[in-house]
């Protein structure tokens, strides 16, 4: 006869134990990419670089030192693209380690032409009117056809 009480006993107990060892874990990782400051500076920066996009006019060209986003990635091993700036969105994506990144919204509705120099800037310049018959955008540069 098999001990059907002790089987139920069994998974009862071992069970719920798997859970909390898994939520645990995953908790866990959570605070270790949370805790190291990475998920902090993509916000930051993120915002910051939307903010300045949505108070800017027209034809103004702007520089933003983001050498200390180049140290932080290096230090995560992270070789992806740093800065992205998505015209059709108005979103800036800040990513430092791989995995999604943090998003921001500009609300202005122009158009950024933008790039990452040598000197680790961010230069970007607020245009108005590129579009699919004005210019083609990759990588950040308008080319025009």
């Amino acid at each position: 006869m098999v001990n059907k009480r002790g089987d139920s006993v069994l998974m009862d107990t071992i069970v719920p134990v798997i859970f909390v060892i898994i939520f645990l874990v995953i908790g866990g990782l959570f605070m270790l990419r949370v805790g190291s400051g990475d998920v902090t500076s993509e916000q930051i920066y993120a915002k910051q670089i939307a903010l300045i996009i949505d108070k800017a006019d027209v034809g103004m060209k702007i520089n933003l030192d983001v050498s200390k986003l180049h140290d932080i990635a290096e230090g995560n091993d992270y070789r992806g693209q740093i800065i992205n700036i998505d015209n059709e969105l108005n979103v800036v994506r800040v990513n430092l380690v791989k995995g999604k990144g943090y998003e921001f919204k500009f609300f202005n509705g122009r158009d950024i032409v933008w790039e990452l120099n040598e000197e680790e800037e961010l230069v970007f310049e607020v245009v108005d009117g590129v579009g699919i018959g004005d210019g083609v955008i990759e990588g950040g540069v308008v080319e025009n056809e």
